[in-house]
């Protein structure tokens, strides 16, 4: 338990300094697929802890920049799809964000099991 919790937390900052770093929205990717090369090897752990990760991650991002400007592209997104509030788009996009974070953990994951046998 402790060590996945560890992984999770090198996962999330890990991908936080990368994306400081270079701004390109995918770039957590690679991050996540080298981390689950080390995770345990239950393949659902991974793409769980990948998930929560980055979910996490965007979750802080999207609302914190949400917040600095006013929330006005959000404010128009909502009235395009007819959305109750701007926290509901914050989710789905960290949502979305998550199951990328996961797939490439657990991608990471399947190859880290390669070398294992």
């Amino acid at each position: 338990m402790k060590r996945k919790i560890l992984v999770l937390l090198c996962m999330f900052f890990g991908s936080l300094a990368i994306s400081l770093i270079v701004p390109i929205w995918w770039v957590f990717a690679p991050v996540l697929f080298v981390f689950g090369c080390f995770l345990p090897r239950e393949k659902s752990s991974s793409f769980i802890i990948g998930f929560i990760s980055i979910f996490i991650l965007w979750f802080i991002c999207c609302f914190t920049m949400d917040q600095q400007n006013e929330m006005i592209l959000s404010h128009r997104v909502i009235q395009l799809f007819h959305l109750p509030n701007s926290l509901i788009l914050v989710v789905v996009t960290s949502i979305v964000g998550g199951i990328i974070g996961g797939l490439a953990s657990w991608a990471g994951n399947l190859c880290g099991s390669i070398y294992v046998k």
